[in-house]
């Protein structure tokens, strides 16, 4: 935003500096930076909130096209849609997070809305295909799921009128020319883009890069015990309830099996099975079924039975939600109210390299360089970070992942992993987040000979290496075992707006006073962890 001109390298870390970078989703960076300048980060979350009112709309709207197809307009905004809606939102709470990948969700649903429009009745509105792909070229990496949705709606939809015999159930000529053509205008339109026309290909690029990236739990597939979740468990419910409108006693399945074409069931297929590569891409299907869950419970339950579960549910949620009930039993991570959580961000390690003016190559583990990079821009440069196989090669990654695990490990030569990896690159300092997963690096670190212990804190610790450069901080800071090294969180102050409402949405709402607990459990874990 200063220099007015997107990178084409990177520019964050000191590994990779200069090294070509796509930025796909520079668009909603900017958008979120300036947001983030007016009204502080706190209110980050209310660009989420913006995207999940337009995610509701335009699945409401979408699902009244499918009940349309179906033959039973009417039902769509009964409570059915309401309280299928409240599982769609439950379902995908661990996404509600205010991350760039917002915008795809809206876009999904967007041309979920649309491709159902133009199945009811083809209009004008086809049109819109060509700015939303633009946009979404911009903002966000997956909109290569758009081109894939637009490619399989036209190659199904041509595919029908050929082989369907009906012509009730098929699109007319000139309809599947139009839409071909803005078809066609839409993908080509990704390559508006500070990238130019290497955005034709790197949806495929991205494709590629699925295999390989399994670097968080988010990223696991199906198969592993972490994908099954809250979100998971709610989107089998929908896939059973789906696959019970279909092919059971239910004549609105049936003839919207009929009526709906070849394209939208199998794009329904393919968003189940986008959903079944990635716990993180489970919204998709959620999206993809509500409609028929939609149906669903309209014609399963009574009027007054749905009522009365919409309204149970929805005031289930609201207190769970502000009592923090929700976030202790399924998203531990997080807590209501619009703040920068001092527990999860690393506030005050970033302040004490900022203080203690801090120099040199930093070890910083991936989760905690997001924070950095926007807390000490732009002296900080990262070592690795959340851009992952955009920017840093899968070897190198799998290289720092294993040091945080097997730091001591033994290479060709007989020197250590992590050894070698600061011979290469010359730390000076280390700062890891003190989770349970990285208590290997933590318990090498703290009995390094080479590097000393100087803070710690609910979120992470920091270790400055014995040099001349750091003698003075490690005389100060580094006497004395790890309780005495152990501070509360810094937390950032929270606007009075923020809090107010925090306040309005939940009146009970208190801003925890992190300088007033008492932490010798923590200090317990954190000294396990290290080994001492």
């Amino acid at each position: 935003m200063e220099h007015g001109e997107v990178p084409k390298v990177d520019v964050f870390s000191y590994t990779y500096d200069g090294d070509p970078w796509i930025n796909v989703k520079w668009l909603t960076e900017v958008m979120m930076a300036g947001f983030s300048d007016l009204m502080g980060p706190e209110f980050l979350m209310l660009q989420q909130a913006i995207a999940l009112l337009l995610i509701c709309w335009l699945l409401l709207v979408a699902a009244k096209n499918y009940s349309k197809i179906a033959g039973d307009e009417k039902d769509i905004f009964q409570p059915g849609a309401l309280l299928a809606m409240l599982f769609v939102l439950m379902g995908m709470s661990f996404r509600i997070n205010g991350r760039p990948e917002m915008v795809s969700h809206v876009f999904t649903c967007l041309y979920l809305y649309l491709m159902t429009d133009y199945r009811v009745k083809p209009g004008k509105k086809v049109f819109l295909f060509i700015p939303a792909m633009l946009l979404w070229a911009n903002m966000h990496e997956a909109f290569g799921v758009g081109v894939v949705l637009l490619v399989l709606f036209n190659v199904l939809s041509w595919l029908e009128y050929f082989i369907q015999k009906n012509q009730a159930y098929r699109f007319e000529q000139h309809d599947l020319l139009k839409l071909s053509g803005v078809s066609l205008i839409a993908i080509l339109a990704t390559a508006i883009h500070p990238s130019g026309t290497k955005m034709l290909t790197h949806p495929f690029e991205i494709y590629g890069q699925l295999g390989d990236n399994k670097f968080t739990t988010e990223l696991f597939g199906f198969q592993s015990a972490e994908y099954w979740n809250l979100g998971s468990f709610i989107a089998l419910i929908f896939f059973i309830a789906c696959v019970i409108f279909i092919f059971g006693k239910f004549k609105q399945g049936k003839e919207l099996m009929q009526k709906a074409g070849f394209a939208l069931v199998v794009i329904f297929a393919a968003l189940t099975y986008l959903s079944l590569q990635a716990y993180r891409n489970v919204p998709f299907f959620l999206f993809a079924s509500f409609p028929l869950v939609a149906l669903f419970l309209a014609k399963r339950l009574k009027a007054k039975a749905l009522q009365w579960a919409t309204i149970g549910l929805g005031a289930l949620i609201y207190i769970s939600v502000g009592s923090g009930w929700f976030y202790e039993k399924f998203l531990p991570m997080e807590k209501y109210g619009l703040r920068v959580d001092p527990t999860r961000n690393p506030i005050g390690a970033s302040e004490f390299i900022k203080e203690h003016d801090v120099g040199g190559n930093g070890f910083v583990d991936y989760l905690s360089s997001a924070y950095m990079l926007w807390d000490l821009a732009p002296e900080y440069k990262s070592y690795l970070d959340l851009r992952d196989l955009d920017v840093f090669e899968g070897q190198f990654i799998d290289n720092i992942l294993a040091s945080y695990v097997y730091p001591a490990r033994k290479l060709q030569g007989g020197k250590g992993l992590f050894q070698t990896l600061d011979e290469h690159d010359n730390f000076n300092y280390v700062v890891m987040v003190n989770k349970k997963e990285f208590s290997p690096i933590l318990r090498y670190l703290n009995k390094s000979k080479k590097y000393e212990l100087v803070y710690a804190d609910l979120s992470t610790s920091v270790f400055l290496k014995k040099n001349d450069a750091n003698e003075a901080l490690i005389n100060e800071f580094g006497e004395g075992n790890i309780e005495s090294k152990f501070h509360a969180p810094r937390a950032l102050e929270t606007p009075g707006l923020a809090y107010a409402v925090s306040k309005v949405f939940w009146p009970f709402y208190v801003e925890t006073d992190y300088e007033q607990l008492n932490y010798e459990s923590e200090k317990g874990v954190l000294r396990q962890m290290m080994g001492k």
